[in-house]
């Protein structure tokens, strides 16, 4: 019986032991935390967002991947055709 109570004594002993190593280690390894100023946000006048230009994009230029190409236009004329008259 006395080799159980004094291994119920060394057991935590030994694993808080193995423990506070442990964490001196991580400690010592961890790399510092950089503190971070926070970002102050300024909203714009009403005179300075009505000066701010907007960007437009110039799309009347022509479609590199069609070049070449000739589109076949599936429109249907209004009026009909006469079909040409039969020789004798």
């Amino acid at each position: 019986m006395k080799n159980k109570k004094t291994l119920y004594l060394l057991v935590p002993l030994v694993v808080g032991l193995w423990g506070l190593i442990g964490y001196r280690v991580w400690d010592a390894v961890k790399p510092e935390e950089e503190e971070i100023d926070p970002i102050s946000i300024v909203p714009l006048a009403a005179s300075q967002a009505d000066s701010v230009a907007l960007y437009v994009p110039d799309l009347q230029y022509p479609d590199p991947f069609l070049k070449g190409v000739r589109f076949v236009s599936n429109r249907r004329s209004a009026a009909p055709i006469a079909a040409p008259a039969p020789q004798p």
